[in-house]
């Protein structure tokens, strides 16, 4: 089973106006559809298409980590059984070969400057943020190539 768990903060923690990630642009060109979770967030087998401008939506453009944070579906986005507000889903990556070049998704900062670009060849991507560990958002897509 191919994971690799990488937290990004592209801030280092030392924006002064906030040590989470929700200011974070993030986008997924090739990620039009999720695997349905339960409850648990444990996959039932459907695939979701993502309409644009959906909460789940880093396809149709980039858009901030916590843009949707006012929307009544934030809260268990990330585990319907709970409380959790933020993102813990399995985006299905649709590249086709001759996007193999491009990244498939996208985290950048403007208050740092820095981006980073995820590359896989694999089917999708596992992308979770949350707000309570610890007062700080985190963000991990398992992946198994590489990142610039």
């Amino acid at each position: 089973m191919l994971t690799q768990h990488t937290y990004w903060n592209l801030d280092a923690f030392s924006n002064p106006a906030t040590d989470l990630i929700f200011d974070h642009s993030y986008y997924m060109p090739f990620s039009q559809r999720l695997l349905e979770p339960d409850s648990s967030m444990l996959p039932t087998g459907q695939i979701l298409s993502i309409p644009a401008g959906d909460i789940n939506d880093f396809w149709s453009k980039p858009k901030l980590v916590g843009a949707d944070r006012d929307n009544p579906l934030w809260k268990g986005n990330c585990g319907a059984g709970s409380d959790c507000g933020g993102y813990n889903n399995y985006w299905i990556v649709d590249k086709p070969g001759s996007k193999a070049a491009e990244p498939v998704a996208t985290l950048s900062s403007d208050w740092s400057g820095i981006k980073v670009d995820v590359y896989t060849d694999q089917a999708g991507m596992q992308v979770y943020s949350t707000y309570w560990a610890g007062g700080m958002a985190t963000l991990y897509s398992p992946f198994d190539n590489r990142t610039t």
